[in-house]
């Protein structure tokens, strides 16, 4: 992390009087003169510290100087461009839905946006599709895997499963051990883990061999970060991956070497957005306090931010968090979520009693908030403005990247676009949508645990 800046101030200089060494003290100014003006012509790195003596020769005005030792004009890197994650709600045009109890139970399906059924209802459990048209699906309590005709290509036979990753592969548990299979059922890594993530979009995977210390894996099942950490998250698309060692957590790269080192009370991965603030991470720095880092580590905002019961997010694609204001001598605001920019301004005043966050998958987005007065949700534009007056139980979701919102209303969930309409009409059990989509996925861990 790069150091505060710091200041140094020039001392008092004692005078010599005596008339015997007034030719000695007018030479002394002349090269104290000449100094100066050397001095000024040189050029210094920013990050160089004065010697003592040349503190003690400057005769000038104190002035701030920068004491950052890893500074240098050198030693510029270039911009990096990030990647704006794709997650839609409707995969493939489907989406899984828990219909009402009926004479065989509560039963799960696939719908299209019209709200037509293509994939009846007929699973215990089901889960999204992944991007190969491949899903998670449960019946008789065994997971297997369905393709888009509601088919299974892979038997239900796991414990448990967990959806395929980009690379076609997906973690499955048999008889308490995690393995992965490919995409038509062989175990290509043997099951051996007590605990396995899927893999990232750089090839790696988070796994435990004895529940305890957390390493990661190649394609093949090779460790290539040997199991040390306490906890991880999985690497994201735009950054490094935070791991906790003796409590503290920080930032690794794709070898395993600390870019940040571990100092933080909890850490998030870097957002998977493309504001610039898509570079930074939210960390606590203390018990309960947050900010903002970028990759370097450095934080990004002067004033840190009250944890209020375990919330606090990334920046979303629009540059915007949800922050709530600690402002005490502001009753009005005082405890309300609002939304900041990433230079520490309030662009929508706090003024709700929860806030979701924009999208991270969409800069087109719109956000749920609920209205303290009437206790229910509602959606807003990014200037805060209703698009949808608070009338929902909840709103379930951020907006994905398809442009459309989960919300529940009388019991049932639905689905709205971003424009507020209601395309799906509030009236199943359970929606089952991809856990990226969660408001809060970061802080629950469920992106953690896929």
């Amino acid at each position: 992390m790069r150091c505060k800046k710091g200041r140094f101030w020039q001392g008092n200089h004692r005078l010599i009087t005596s008339k015997r060494k007034s030719i000695f003290h007018m030479i002394l100014l002349l090269l104290v003169l000449l100094a100066t003006l050397v001095s000024a012509c040189q050029t210094s790195s920013p990050s160089s510290q004065p010697s003592n003596k040349e503190v003690e020769s400057k005769m000038t005005e104190p002035k701030e100087i920068e004491t950052d030792p890893t500074e240098s004009d050198n030693d510029e890197q270039p911009p990096v461009e990030p990647i704006i994650e794709e997650v839609n709600l409707f995969v493939h045009g489907l989406l899984a839905v828990q219909n009402e109890y009926d004479k065989v139970g509560y039963k799960v399906g696939y719908i299209d946006k019209t709200g037509a059924f293509v994939i009846e209802p007929k699973f215990d459990y089901a889960e999204s599709f992944s991007e190969n048209g491949l899903a998670t699906a449960k019946v008789n309590g065994k997971w297997g895997y369905i393709d888009k005709t509601g088919a299974f290509v892979i038997e239900p036979q796991f414990d448990r499963a967990k959806s395929f990753s980009e690379n076609g592969l997906a973690a499955v548990e048999v008889s308490g051990k995690w393995g992965y299979i490919d995409e038509g059922g062989a175990l290509v890594i043997e099951s051996q883990f007590d605990r396995a993530r899927s893999f990232s979009v750089n090839g790696l995977a988070a796994v435990s061999l004895d529940g305890d210390k957390w390493g990661y894996i190649d394609e093949t099942g090779a460790f290539v970060i040997e199991p040390q950490f306490e906890d991880v998250f999985s690497f994201s698309v735009n950054g490094p991956a935070p791991v906790c060692v003796n409590r503290k957590w920080g930032y690794i790269d794709e070898t395993g070497a600390f870019v940040i080192e571990p100092q933080f009370e909890w850490a998030m991965p870097f957002s998977a957005c493309g504001s610039p603030a898509a570079l930074s991470a939210a960390v606590a720095p203390t018990d309960r306090l947050w900010n903002y880092i970028d990759r370097t580590g450095t934080f990004v905002l002067e004033e840190y931010y009250l944890d209020w019961g375990g919330v606090f997010c990334n920046f979303s694609a629009n540059g915007l968090a949800p922050i709530i204001s600690t402002d005490e001598e502001n009753e009005k605001s005082y405890l309300k979520y609002g939304y900041l920019n990433e230079d520490g301004a309030f662009v929508i005043e706090p003024q709700f009693q929860y806030a979701n966050p924009f999208s991270f998958y969409t800069s087109n987005s719109v956000a749920g908030v609920r209205d303290e007065a009437t206790e229910k949700w509602g959606v807003i534009d990014e200037k805060g403005n209703y698009i949808v007056d608070p009338q929902y139980f909840v709103v379930a979701t951020m907006c994905s990247t398809d442009g459309y919102l989960v919300v529940k209303k009388d019991g049932n969930f639905g689905v709205i676009d971003r424009e507020g309409n209601e395309v799906i009409p509030c009236q199943y059990r359970n929606i089952c949508f991809p856990s990226k989509l969660h408001p809060f996925h970061f802080v629950e861990n469920d992106w953690k645990d896929d």
